[in-house]
């Protein structure tokens, strides 16, 4: 009997983490665009919407633009008023589209997605666009000027990280998929200072690149 039991609840667990994307029925208002329709269990993504139900078969490889920053913001509300000068200078963007390029290289090295990562556009290609919206911080930069007195933080992860992406046809331009999430970069407590930060980030967007090859390959199925 407790043999049984075990194969029930391992049966069980298993089968909650193949949960296959589910599709409506009917299109979808929220994303503000016509005739998108919403899919949920879609690689633990917070929103998906779609254009139609087959809209991803037939691709088999994708090509990324840039990483996207031209509306990034930085939210302060997770620190104390006397803190909250968290600003992006010169610089940061030019450093998290490299380390975007090198996580993304390192994602499809060696062909072990799903789909291949090519440089030029195919009947074949998806062409991904990858923006970053927002970013709540747990502390004060790390630099002398926002930390006084050399103060130390420590702090449950970085922050948190949100990301909108939309996935074209790379020959037609059609918008074909737009995904939405946010995450805490980091779950366990260590001390903020950029380089633990930067290790958290790149982790983040190696989490993202990887759920969305996934996420386009159940898509496929």
């Amino acid at each position: 009997m407790k043999k049984i039991s075990v194969v029930l609840v391992v049966v069980s667990i298993l089968a909650a983490c193949s949960s296959t994307p589910q599709i409506a029925d009917q299109p979808s208002s929220k994303l503000g665009v016509e005739n998108f329709y919403e899919v949920s269990k879609l690689q633990q993504f917070s929103s998906a919407y779609i254009r139609s139900v087959d809209a991803i078969q037939g691709y088999d490889s994708l090509m990324f633009e840039p990483l996207g920053l031209s509306d990034f913001t930085i939210d302060t509300s997770r620190l104390d008023r006397s803190n909250d000068t968290w600003t992006v200078r010169p610089g940061d963007k030019e450093k998290a589209m490299q380390h975007f390029a090198g996580e993304l290289e390192s994602a499809y090295r060696g062909g072990k997605r799903s789909l291949t990562l090519v440089g030029k556009p195919s009947n074949a290609t998806l062409r991904v666009a990858f923006e970053l919206v927002m970013f709540k911080p747990n502390a004060p930069r790390d630099s002398i000027k926002d930390r006084t007195n050399s103060a130390s933080y420590f702090a449950e992860g970085a922050g948190r990280l949100y990301m909108k992406t939309r996935v074209y046809s790379a020959i037609s331009d059609e918008l074909l998929l737009v995904i939405e999430d946010d995450r805490e970069l980091g779950s366990t407590w260590q001390q903020d200072n950029r380089m633990n930060n930067t290790r958290r980030f790149k982790q983040g967007l190696n989490t993202w690149i990887i759920r969305l090859d996934k996420a386009l390959a159940d898509l496929q199925q």
